[in-house]
C-alpha cells in the first residue's frame, strides 16, 4: 500500500511533469529542432538540474536523502508515464518536427536525474558509514 511519501512523490512527477510541460510548448522549436545549438545545452544543464532537483525534493518530502530512491523512482515512473500517455492520445507537445526532439530529451531527462540521485544517496550512505566507523 502506497504511503504519504509514495502519494507526494506521485503528485510531485505530476506537478514537475506539467511545468516541463509548458516550458516545452512555449520554447517549441526554438529549443528543440535539428542542430539548435540550445538543445545540447538543455542536455548538459539536466545534470546540475538532476542535482538541485533531487536536493529541492528531498527537503519537500522531508527525508534524508539515503532514503530518497523510492520517492525519485516514482517521480520519474510518472513523468514518463505522463509523456507517453500526452504523446499518444494528446496534442499538448504540439504538431511538428520538435516533438522528436522533445520526446527525445523526455527520455533523457528522467534518467538523468535518477543518475543524479543515485549518486547524491550514495555520498549520503558513504557519508553515514564515515560517521559509524
Amino acid at each position: 500500500m502506497a504511503n504519504s511519501n509514495d502519494l507526494r512523490a506521485v503528485g510531485l512527477g505530476f506537478f514537475v511533469w506539467f511545468v516541463v510541460l509548458i516550458i516545452m510548448r512555449i520554447l517549441n522549436a526554438s529549443v528543440f529542432s535539428a542542430g539548435n545549438p540550445w538543445l545540447i545545452v538543455f542536455y548538459i544543464a539536466s545534470f546540475p538540474a538532476g542535482i538541485i532537483f533531487t536536493m529541492l525534493m528531498r527537503r519537500l518530502m522531508n527525508l534524508h536523502m539515503r532514503d530518497m530512491l523510492r520517492p525519485m523512482v516514482i517521480f520519474a515512473i510518472v513523468a514518463i508515464m505522463m509523456d507517453g500517455f500526452s504523446f499518444a492520445f494528446t496534442d499538448f507537445y504540439g504538431v511538428g518536427e520538435h516533438e522528436v526532439y522533445a520526446a527525445a530529451y523526455l527520455l533523457w531527462a528522467p534518467g538523468v536525474f535518477l543518475l543524479c540521485a543515485l549518486w547524491l544517496i550514495d555520498r549520503a550512505k558513504q557519508t553515514d558509514e564515515s560517521y559509524t566507523s
